[in-house]
C-alpha cells in the first residue's frame, strides 16, 4: 500500500531491469561508449582499403578516423585525471577521519605512553 492507501501492482522485471540500466548508466564514464564504438568505426574504416582511386576520399576516411581516435584518446586522459582526482581527494578524507581526528591521535597517544609504561 502506499500513502493513499491504494494497492500499487508489483514492479515488472522488465522494470527492475530498466531501474538497473539506468543506475548502470549512471555510473559509467563517457569512454566506455567510446570504446565500445572503437570496433564499429574501425569496421566502417574498412572502405578505406577498397577507396583505390580517389586519394582525397582516402584522405578524408583517414582524417576522420584520426580524429574520431584523437576524441577517445582526449576523453581516456580527461577520465585518467578526474580519477586521479578523486582518489586523492578520497585518501585526503580518509586520513582527516583517521589519523587527521584530533581525539583520535590523542587516544592513539594514550596507548602508546600505556604500553611503554607496561616494559
Amino acid at each position: 500500500m502506499d500513502s493513499s492507501g491504494e494497492d500499487r501492482p508489483m514492479p515488472s522485471l522488465g522494470a527492475y531491469l530498466w531501474k538497473a540500466f539506468r543506475e548502470a548508466h549512471a555510473r559509467r564514464p563517457a569512454s566506455f561508449y567510446l570504446l565500445l564504438c572503437i570496433p564499429l568505426v574501425m569496421l566502417l574504416g574498412l572502405k578505406m582499403l577498397l577507396v583505390t582511386e580517389s586519394p582525397k576520399q582516402f584522405a578524408f576516411i583517414l582524417s576522420l578516423m584520426f580524429v574520431f581516435f584523437g576524441v577517445v584518446a582526449l576523453r581516456a586522459l580527461v577520465d585518467a585525471f578526474e580519477i586521479i582526482r578523486k582518489r586523492i581527494r578520497d585518501e585526503r578524507r580518509t586520513f582527516q577521519e583517521t589519523l587527521g581526528a584530533e581525539d583520535f591521535t590523542r587516544k592513539l597517544g594514550d596507548r602508546i605512553g600505556r604500553g611503554r609504561k607496561e616494559w
